[in-house]
């Protein structure tokens, strides 16, 4: 078994697919775990991982940075 790891940021489905093309390799070969690192992109994960479908490992949520999103976009809110 071979493991190859690569950090790219902002990739997406799309990408991942001619990569695969190029390389020749079979669909599904490969699978990604995705960061979460804000709080808008957690309102997105369905989306994320129905993009990802046959590549996805998995969601990863990067407790510090999403922590200082939830804190930078709503922290000025007052509680109702």
């Amino acid at each position: 078994m071979v493991a190859l790891l690569l950090y790219k940021p902002n990739a997406d489905a799309q990408r991942i697919v001619l990569l695969f093309f190029q390389l020749g390799l079979p669909q599904g070969s490969i699978k990604a775990s995705v960061l979460i690192e804000s709080i808008y992109c957690s309102f997105e994960l369905d989306q994320i991982l129905y993009e990802l479908r046959q590549h996805s490992a998995g969601l990863n949520c990067g407790m510090w940075d999403y922590s200082a999103s939830l804190v930078s976009n709503f922290g000025t809110q007052s509680r109702h």
